[in-house]
Parts: C-alpha cells; sequence; structure tokens
C-alpha cells in the first residue's frame, strides 16, 4: 500500500477499485470508487461506517466516512489513523485496503459532500461489545480464547511503536472464522518501532483520550504514560467479556470498587462479584492486569504466560465455531429487535440528527447564558481548574454541553448570567458514611493581552504554523495558537528561530509560553461549603471529570498563568489528584491498605449500549 496520504490501495486489493469518484447509478445505488454504499454498519463521534459492495466481484468491505466539512473533522488527526494502519500487518488487526483523503460521497438527496474514505477488511461479525451486551458474558474458555488473539494483535500494535489509547469491546471487531480483529485508531500515538512496553518509557502525556472506564490511572490522574495504558485498558476488556459488567466506573481513588483495586482490598472487591462464578487464577489475571502501579502491572508477554492462560484451556477453531454460531445468532436477533439502535443507525446521515447535542447549536438563542455577561478579568488563580476554549465556539453553547450533562447526571444547576457562573450540585454515594451531594462552580471569564505557560505542542500541530522571526503567529490552524499569539519561551528559554527549529520535530518534551491578545477561559473549582463537608475524595472529582468530559470537545488546553495570584481559596482539579497521593502514599509510591467499612460495596455498573468516548486535547 503506499504511504501518502492523498491515497493508497493494498496491492492484495488493487483489482477492486477504480477512480470512479461518487455517483448515482441508473439502478438509484450510490457508488464511491467502484463500490456500491448499503447499510450502515455502525456510527462513532467522528463519522460512520456504511457496508461496501464491489459492483463486479460483489466482495464485501467496510467504508468508513469522514466528513470534512464538519466541526470535529481534524485533518491531522485523519492522518495519524491511518499512518497506524499502514504499520501493522497482523490477523488480529483490521487491515485498512485504501484510504483517499478526498471523494465525492453521494448524499442520498442527490447532492456531493466532500469526505475522507478508508476502506476496511469486512467483519461480518460485527463487534465483540455487542455480542456481549446482548448475549451475555463470555464463559472463562471461550474468553480466554479470545484474550488470547487480542493480546497477539495489541503485542503487534506496540512492536510497531504504537499506542492504542481507546481499547475496548467496542473497538474489536470478529471477522471470518470469528476470530477478532482490533480497529479504531483514531486516538492512537505513533513512537518509534524501537520503544518498548516498558513501563518506563512514559513518552505520552495526552490524558484526555479513550473512554471513561476504560483509562487507566496514571491518565486519570494526569502523569505521563506508557504502552502499559493499554494493558490495563486491556483489563477492563477483559473484565467486561466475563462479567458484563464494567469492573468500576472510573480508575480513580473516588471509585468505591477501583479503590479496593488500588489498596489491594481483593477479598472486599470480589464480596461485591458474588454471581460472577470466575476462577480463582482469572481473579489474579485481572487484579494483575488492573494494577494500580504501571510498573507493576502485568506486561503482555507475562500475561500470556500467566496460569489462567493455559493453551490446553483455549478452543480450537472447530469448538469456537460451533460456539460463536450459537452466541452470535442469539445476539444478531435481539439486535434486530433493538429499536432505539435501529433508529440511531437510520439518522447516521449529517444533517438527520434528532438528538439534544445537535439542538443546541441549531436553537442557541434557547441556551440559559445566551443573554449572559462574560467577565474580563486580569488574572486567573491557578489553584482554578482553567481550560482555554476556543475562539471558534460560543460560551453559551459551550456551557449549555455542560448544563445537559448535569440534567442528564441527575444533578442541579443554578445559572448567573450577571457573572456567567453555573453552579452544579450533585449526589452520589460515600461507602464510609453514606449519601451526600457536593457543589462545584463553572465560570466563563475573557483574558485581554493574556499569556499562558506550559503549552504543549505536536510536531503536526506546529507543521501547521506560519510564524516570524519574533514569534508570532502569522498562521495558524490550532486554537492553542491562535493567528496573532505570539511564543515568548520555550522551556525557561527566550524565544528564538534557530530555538524553535531545534524542537520543531520533538516538541512534545517542551513547553510553551504563550502571549495571545484574547482567550476565553472555563474556570472550576470546588464550592467552599462542600470543601468544609470533608467529602472531597469522595464527591468533587466525578462532578469535574464528567462535567468536563461534556465540553471537552471546545476546549483548546488547560490554562495556566504564568505567576500564580493571591487568590488560591478555591480547591482545583489538581488538589484532588493530591489528595489521592496523599491517601496512596504520593505520586505512584506504595498503596497502602485502608480500613475496611462494613458496608457493602453498592452494584457494579452494568455494561450499557452508549459509552462516552472522550476525544484527544492533543495528539
Amino acid at each position: 500500500m503506499g504511504n501518502a496520504h492523498d491515497g493508497g490501495i493494498s496491492a492484495k486489493y488493487a483489482e477492486h477499485f477504480t477512480d470512479t469518484d461518487g455517483e448515482q447509478n441508473g439502478h438509484g445505488e450510490r457508488v464511491v470508487k467502484g463500490m456500491i454504499i448499503g447499510e450502515t454498519l455502525g456510527k462513532g463521534t467522528f463519522g460512520y461506517v456504511k457496508l461496501g459492495t464491489h459492483k463486479n466481484t460483489n466482495q464485501k468491505f467496510a467504508l468508513k466516512f469522514l466528513k470534512r466539512n464538519t466541526p470535529k473533522f481534524k485533518e491531522d488527526v485523519v492522518k495519524k489513523e491511518i499512518d497506524c494502519m499502514l504499520k501493522v500487518d497482523h490477523k488480529n488487526v483490521v487491515c485498512l485496503v485504501a484510504h483517499k483523503m478526498s471523494v465525492p460521497y453521494p448524499r442520498q438527496d442527490g447532492t456531493m459532500e466532500d469526505a475522507v474514505l478508508m476502506v476496511l477488511e469486512f467483519c461480518s461479525g460485527g463487534d465483540l461489545y455487542d455480542v456481549i451486551y446482548y448475549a451475555g458474558a463470555l464463559d472463562e474458555k471461550l474468553g480466554r480464547t479470545y484474550f488470547f488473539q487480542i493480546i497477539q494483535g495489541l503485542q503487534a500494535i506496540h512492536k510497531a511503536g504504537i499506542t492504542h489509547r481507546d481499547l475496548k469491546p467496542n473497538n474489536v471487531l470478529i471477522g471470518p472464522d470469528f476470530q477478532l480483529k482490533i480497529t479504531d485508531f483514531g486516538l492512537s500515538h505513533i513512537g518509534n518501532e524501537t520503544e518498548t512496553q516498558n513501563p518506563k518509557d512514559k513518552r505520552m502525556k495526552t490524558t484526555w483520550v479513550g473512554t471513561r472506564g476504560y483509562r487507566a490511572p496514571e491518565l486519570v490522574l494526569g502523569r505521563s504514560y506508557s504502552n502499559q495504558a493499554d494493558v490495563f485498558a486491556l483489563g477492563v476488556c477483559l473484565f467486561v467479556m466475563l462479567c458484563a459488567r464494567q469492573p468500576f466506573k472510573s480508575a480513580a481513588a473516588t471509585d468505591p470498587w477501583y479503590k479496593c483495586i488500588a489498596s489491594k482490598q481483593f477479598r472486599k472487591y470480589w464480596k461485591s462479584h458474588k454471581n460472577s462464578n470466575l476462577t480463582p487464577e482469572a481473579k489474579d489475571m485481572l487484579q494483575a492486569l488492573l494494577c494500580y502501579q504501571p510498573r507493576e502491572r502485568i506486561t503482555l508477554d507475562k500475561a500470556l504466560r500467566h496460569p489462567w492462560m493455559d493453551p490446553k484451556l483455549m478452543m480450537d477453531q472447530a469448538e469456537l465455531n460451533r460456539t460463536m454460531r450459537s452466541l452470535h445468532a442469539k445476539s444478531v436477533t435481539k439486535k434486530l429487535n433493538d429499536k432505539a439502535r435501529n433508529e440511531r443507525l437510520q439518522n447516521s446521515e449529517a444533517g438527520n440528527q434528532k438528538g439534544r447535542g445537535r439542538a443546541i447549536e441549531d436553537n442557541e438563542k434557547s441556551c440559559k447564558f445566551y443573554s449572559g455577561k462574560l467577565a474580563e478579568v486580569e488574572s486567573i488563580a491557578t489553584r482554578k481548574a482553567c481550560y482555554e476554549i476556543s475562539l471558534d465556539h460560543k460560551p453559551h453553547i459551550v456551557m449549555e454541553h455542560g448544563i445537559d450533562w448535569v440534567r442528564n447526571a441527575k444533578g442541579t444547576s443554578r445559572i448567573d448570567r450577571d457573572t456567567y457562573t453555573l453552579t452544579v450540585t450533585l449526589a452520589g454515594v460515600d461507602t464510609a458514611t453514606g449519601k451526600f451531594s457536593t457543589t462545584f462552580h463553572v465560570q466563563m471569564v475573557t483574558r485581554k493581552d493574556a499569556t499562558k505557560t506550559f503549552v504543549q505542542m505536536t510536531a503536526e500541530e506546529l507543521s501547521t504554523l506560519g510564524i516570524d522571526e519574533k514569534g508570532t503567529i502569522t498562521v495558524s490552524k490550532t486554537g492553542k495558537m491562535p493567528v496573532g499569539s505570539q511564543i515568548t519561551m520555550i522551556d525557561e528559554t527566550p524565544f528564538s528561530m534557530d530555538g524553535f527549529a531545534q524542537i520543531a520535530s520533538d516538541p512534545e518534551k517542551v513547553h510553551f509560553t504563550v502571549k495571545q491578545p484574547e482567550a476565553l477561559v472555563m474556570c472550576m473549582w470546588l464550592d467552599e461549603e462542600a470543601k468544609k463537608a470533608g467529602k472531597l475524595t469522595v464527591g468533587g472529582v466525578p462532578g469535574f471529570d464528567g462535567f468536563f468530559g461534556s465540553v471537552q470537545k471546545f476546549c483548546v488546553g488547560s490554562w495556566v498563568e504564568p505567576e500564580e495570584t493571591a487568590n488560591t481559596s478555591n480547591l482545583t482539579r489538581d488538589d484532588f489528584w493530591n489528595l489521592f497521593d496523599e491517601v496512596n502514599k504520593g505520586k505512584f509510591g506504595e498503596v497502602q491498605e485502608v480500613p475496611e467499612v462494613k458496608e457493602e460495596l453498592p452494584t457494579l455498573p452494568e455494561v450499557g449500549l452508549e459509552e462516552e468516548e472522550i476525544e484527544p486535547a492533543a495528539a
């Protein structure tokens, strides 16, 4: 396959594809590159997948379309996904057959729309998540067989210098002969082929990636991390496969289930899983995969040698076929009768979305902060959790998305339009003291002639910049450094073109200080009364985490002022992580046993059809 981003075709499949652009043929069929567009196979955050049938051979392919004229389209992310798939050739990883960065996509109304096309091998069995959701948990023999296949695929991915960063059953497809194949590299990170899965090789810093519940504790804590983050996600996948439930909601100290794992109170943890009927070996494997310490977490090589992975206890191909035919038929029948799912897929084309998310943008005058007054401030306390919002987005729409999340979380919102402040109250469960509620505030402000520091950039982002000798940005495709802003420092060194050129190819290890004419900043802090209640490690982080996740797509990164101001009274996200560290003896030190409590753990969260995917703040 060619390496150019503008198009490439695998030699194995070259004869299947033509240079024909999008068209409507005489039979009313929509055709792209010689492929007849069929039913919708899936729909995600950034696009959707259609069944494609070759006009002459009738061979099936999966056509992944990403529409270029949508606000969420990010060309550098798409190119990175293509690069990842080109680097990996393994039977347990989905094959990228062909790709084209721009094709005319024939809409159902006869018009054409510019789109990226990725042609993937067709996995007729759908994804593993559907089988679990509709047919139930896998027994240990099938789970072990499939886990072995996933490990093999992940080893090939890591060997290519790639960290997947969004492993979950939804991203594991079922191919011919019921073989599993890992897919969806949209959030992946590419290192180089000499980098290994050594837990000490912490080459990644972007933590707002992945799917809530599958993110390793080092990501939740905002630390640098290695390929071991994928191993943790693999542990969540295995638990879901064997139990059809999530092992916890988030790998944070505030989560009562994960707190037991982090503090190695395994007896207490498994006591809440009385109906799982897992063998001791399976429990030990899960504990090793979900280990709090990345350096203590089991590696992929050692996982293959774990006692639970006895090859004698795996299925051969004949048994796998018999077992999966039955489970797959059961899941397909239930899926076809799922009216809600079918309606979602029918509304797959852009413009057909009828959900609340699209309604916010279409009816912005109904937003609660539409008539609000943005405050212009001279400085912002760094002890507030602050995030810069892209100037391309309207603040009242950003806040409305957060209000929607609060409503869905069954919380309450108090709105102050004069100060552009939202006060959120959420309820929860503390296993030690029972029910509680906590309150935090969200305020949107503007900064003029502002300076921010600790700005991180990728090489791809830097390559889109136009910059003069004074560090002023003249051309930009990233909100982190808008046109008119100026780089003043690279780490502790004043900006110079020579210094910029030296780090341009590998900028992720440095921080920039940037001055810009205007900035829109979202500030979050815990309410004073909530702090006095003494339940900081229980109520704060889930609220901050969930609210931020709902508006993160509008953010360009964290906002940090060069000097801390006098206003340090508000507890922030970092304070919560510090509390977590204090409980566990600091920054991935020894995890200490915490006192047992007599109360039973809450019921484990069931596997749900919809999951919250978090978009990357940076590559």
